[in-house]
């Protein structure tokens, strides 16, 4: 599983217990962008991303770190 796949389906997760929809995102995106975000295809804007977050009733928190060594 590739990273943007990982994030993708922690969103979609998070977004499932928030208890919307994505037919009740339907009006604010096109109707392929919750599966480009959340099965982590393509690409997408940082922009289209924190928008379908906070749609999402979702907050982005980063935390950046160094990998651990191998």
């Amino acid at each position: 599983m590739t990273e943007k796949e990982r994030i993708g389906a922690s969103i979609k997760k998070l977004r499932k217990e928030q208890g919307v929809s994505t037919y009740q995102l339907k009006d604010s995106f096109h109707a392929s962008t919750p599966n480009t975000i959340e099965l982590g295809q393509k690409n997408y804007t940082i922009d289209k991303l924190l928008a379908y977050l906070d749609a999402s009733k979702l907050q982005l928190e980063i935390v950046i770190k160094p990998k651990p060594e191998k």
